[in-house]
């Protein structure tokens, strides 16, 4: 985290405005408690099964989740104890045996920011079942655990069966899978300034539809790049266009659609 801050320029203000999500058995007591001193905001989950046990005793009422079958939630009324004031929500699942496991999320984010990160609309007067729910929701919409993200970017790079057998030829190929991906994230970021439907695209779907769009690029004498023609027929062909047209116009470049 150190390292990040340095490199993102974390200052006091802006970790104010920073999220930390960390799924179960992300970390203990003192690395939380060392975030929330940070001042970031903290989504998290406690897996420890008899902390989360004992917190879930203090459950007065349990919600029935409607989408998630024998999974119940409700506000902890004697939370456990960390540096910073937060707030927590006990989880219980139903096992095969009939018995509950139990969970707790651990946050500090406001009934605003609750609702916000779940994607939700914020009620003028929200009350608390309803906030109990945006809570869940936004460590639900987590987006797929960082395994589901990081397979999407390795499919997309096609580097999930490339390894080196030597160290150095290893880290190479870590290296340029780093830039290719800042590369693509860059392009895409540049397309969805212009049309936000870009910012929707992974890694690969950015590889394997929107860079496999067949065109034609015209030069001039000195080698530079004056028309580019894409396929009409390709489906992201005109939203490419209508991102790409404004941009390279500054440099005299025409993108235009037609028949390839």
């Amino acid at each position: 985290m150190l390292t990040a801050e340095d490199i993102l320029d974390l200052n006091p203000g802006h970790r104010l405005r920073t999220m930390i999500r960390v799924d179960a058995g992300g970390g203990r007591d003192e690395d939380l408690n060392w975030l929330l001193n940070r001042g970031y905001l903290l989504l998290g989950k406690v897996k420890h099964g008899g902390r989360a046990t004992k917190l879930c005793r203090s459950v007065s009422r349990w919600y029935p989740d409607p989408q998630v079958p024998h999974r119940e939630v409700g506000w902890v009324a004697a939370p456990h104890a960390y540096d910073q004031p937060t707030r927590q929500v006990g989880l219980r699942h139903r096992q095969k045996n009939g018995e509950w496991s139990y969970h707790v999320l651990v946050f500090n984010l406001t009934d605003a920011q609750l609702f916000e990160v779940a994607g939700q609309a914020a009620p003028a007067n929200p009350v608390p079942a309803a906030v109990l729910w945006a809570a869940v929701a936004a460590y639900d919409n987590r987006g797929g655990a960082a395994e589901t993200s990081l397979r999407g970017s390795k499919e997309g790079l096609g580097i999930t069966k490339r390894n080196k057998k030597r160290l150095a030829a290893q880290e190479m190929l870590v290296l340029l899978a780093q830039l290719a991906y800042n590369l693509i994230a860059w392009t895409r970021d540049g397309l969805a300034a212009c049309l936000a439907r870009w910012r929707s695209f992974g890694m690969l779907r950015m590889v394997r539809d929107a860079f496999h769009i067949s065109g034609q690029i015209t030069v001039d004498e000195q080698g530079h790049i004056r028309q580019i023609l894409l396929n009409q027929a390709h489906g992201l062909a005109l939203s490419f266009v209508q991102a790409l047209a404004p941009f390279l116009a500054r440099d005299g470049t025409v993108v235009n659609l037609g028949q390839i």
